[in-house]
């Protein structure tokens, strides 16, 4: 047994978190269940995309994740399942403004909320690393404005590495099920009972960048996102 501290405790005050972790793997859940669970559900509005699992689906593992309904839920599913509802919207898988558009309409937030992107793995099957890289960065302020907890899943293993660092920069912290996909110092942490590696912006009483700067090697500002000169 890990004697590592709570993932959630590691994080500290990071507010935006990039998982990096297989899709079908058990770190994944883990780490997605420890990021949704921050705060008492009672006073949690729960905000999703998802493409990985249908509405109806996700909401069920942010529940079980949780221990209990949230106070408010949206989901918006761009799984091609077709499901919708009053806690789920529907939209196509390339329709970056709709996603946008949707997500608008749980602002302003009340109480504490959190945001999962499952998974940019699969969004980025339908649009390319640049506008993917723009979106992200688009979406995580608007979600920062709204004083929203945010994480993304991407699967390290079947994206390319320049992509993963580039992602990577745009965030407070990583996560990962192996410390060998975050090219940064980490620390371990207990995700759900799962031991999984974090690196995050600041480290002990030294504020670095070494998460930015190794992450960014090859894109060294965010003006110039994956596929520009």
């Amino acid at each position: 047994m890990t004697d590592a501290p709570p993932l959630v405790d590691v994080l500290d005050s990071a507010r935006s978190v990039l998982v990096l972790a297989g899709g079908l793997s058990d770190a994944k859940d883990a780490a997605c269940a420890s990021l949704l669970a921050r705060d008492a559900p009672a006073e949690t509005t729960a905000l999703a995309v998802s493409y990985d699992r249908s509405g109806g689906e996700w909401l069920a593992h942010a529940e079980s994740a949780m221990g209990g309904e949230p106070a408010e839920a949206l989901v918006v599913d761009a799984s091609g399942t077709g499901e919708g509802g009053d806690r789920v919207t529907t939209t196509g898988p390339d329709d970056l403004t709709g996603m946008q558009i949707a997500l608008s309409e749980a602002f302003p937030i009340a109480g504490t909320g959190v945001f999962c992107f499952d998974s940019f793995t699969t969004l980025l099957q339908y649009i390319d690393e640049a506008d993917a890289y723009r979106f992200c960065n688009e979406l995580l302020g608007r979600l920062w404005d709204a004083g929203v907890n945010v994480h993304v899943h991407l699967d390290p293993a079947a994206t390319d590495a320049d992509t993963v660092r580039s992602l990577a920069s745009l965030f407070d912290a990583v996560v990962a099920a192996d410390a060998g996909a975050i090219p940064a110092p980490t620390d371990p942490a207990v995700a759900d009972g799962r031991e999984v590696a974090v690196a995050t912006r600041s480290r002990g009483k030294e504020t670095t960048n070494s998460l930015a700067e190794q992450a960014t090697r090859k894109w060294p500002t965010t003006s110039n996102p994956p596929g520009r000169t």
